[in-house]
């Protein structure tokens, strides 16, 4: 059995064809990320000395770090902090590219743009690379972004799209480039479950964010008064859980196909119990943030097919293993646009 098991390279990249291979330098690693967050982070523990007097290389902030696991690549990055002590032990913390996207702000007026539009115009014009960027479809009329980070930029627009389509995209780094990509529907390939490779779990759930009646209202005169007002609500669940309502007040000139779509569309992702699992597993490196599992434990009652909203894999003594923040909810970051 090669569960859990595995076979780490950590390159040092010093320039260009300068790569080092500091893998014997490593104690441990930890490889994690969260669907919320821009940018996912290495963490490695390193011995940096080999006579306990002086360090045995210098690392520099900037350069870039890359994690193989069993020859594929898991992460590439850039430096961004080190600290080291008496005895020589190291920590070492990188973050992959998209990084950049929280550490610039700009003001910027997008319109009639996609979302995957506003994230090229952006990368274009901030010298981010790009891989694979997919076409979101809807057409947003106006985004007015100011003094935003480039990576609230992209939520904005992302959250305008998600409310009128309903599609979902999340934004990636691969291989040191910035991707755009629709997640599809759940696919449960992967199954965790107590005494096979499960190691550890507790769940809760909460109904405190829960809101079962939608009012969607736009188009406003100067007295404050909407020419649309929609409502979108779901009886049994009201019935059930006491009612609770979401107001939303659109921007711009909206038709009423559009509040009404808002409506549903709110009502479907808001209109939900929240559970929260977190399990301790055997590694695998394909299950990230953003990823699904499905997962069986007698005790706390979970069962079923769980998104992966945060994830650490932590590489030590031979043995991979990973902590996963799961939700049944599928969650992603979202902004709301405002032009004030």
């Amino acid at each position: 059995m090669n569960e859990g098991k595995f076979q780490a390279t950590v390159l040092y990249v010093k320039g260009p064809g300068n790569i080092v291979d500091i893998s014997p330098l490593v104690i441990s690693i930890q490889h994690s990320g969260d669907i919320m967050q821009a940018s996912r982070t290495l963490s490695l523990r390193i011995i940096n000395t080999l006579d306990g007097k002086k360090q045995h290389m210098q690392f520099e902030e900037g350069k870039e770090i890359r994690f193989l696991n069993k020859g594929t690549e898991q992460f590439r990055g850039i430096i961004f902090a080190t600290d080291i002590n008496a005895a020589g032990e190291m920590n070492i913390t990188a973050f992959d590219g998209n990084i950049y996207l929280t550490k610039n702000t700009d003001t910027q007026v997008f319109r009639k743009k996609k979302a995957s539009d506003i994230v090229r115009t952006i990368c274009t014009k901030f010298g981010i690379e790009m891989g694979v960027i997919e076409d979101t479809g809807y057409v947003i009329p106006k985004q007015i972004s100011r003094n935003m980070s480039l990576w609230d930029m992209m939520i904005t627009a992302l959250t305008t799209t998600r409310k009128q389509t309903g599609k979902k995209f999340v934004i990636t780094n691969e291989v040191g480039k910035l991707c755009l990509r629709e997640r599809k529907s759940r696919l449960c390939k992967i199954v965790f479950e107590d005494g096979v490779n499960l190691l550890d779990a507790s769940y809760s759930r909460t109904i405190e964010n829960m809101r079962n009646r939608i009012r969607v209202t736009a188009n406003e005169d100067k007295n404050g008064n909407p020419a649309i007002d929609i409502t979108e609500k779901n009886d049994a669940s009201i019935q059930k859980y006491g009612m609770m309502q979401h107001l939303e007040s659109l921007s711009g000139k909206v038709k009423q196909s559009q509040a009404k779509q808002t409506a549903k569309e709110l009502l479907a992702q808001m209109n939900v119990i929240e559970d929260r699992a977190e399990i301790v597993t055997i590694g695998l490196d394909e299950v990230v943030a953003g990823s699904s599992v499905y997962v069986v434990q007698k005790m706390t009652g979970i069962r079923g097919g769980f998104y992966v909203l945060a994830d650490t894999h932590t590489y030590e003594n031979g043995v991979h293993t990973m902590t996963l923040q799961l939700s049944a909810t599928d969650e992603l970051p979202t902004l709301e646009y405002s032009e004030n």
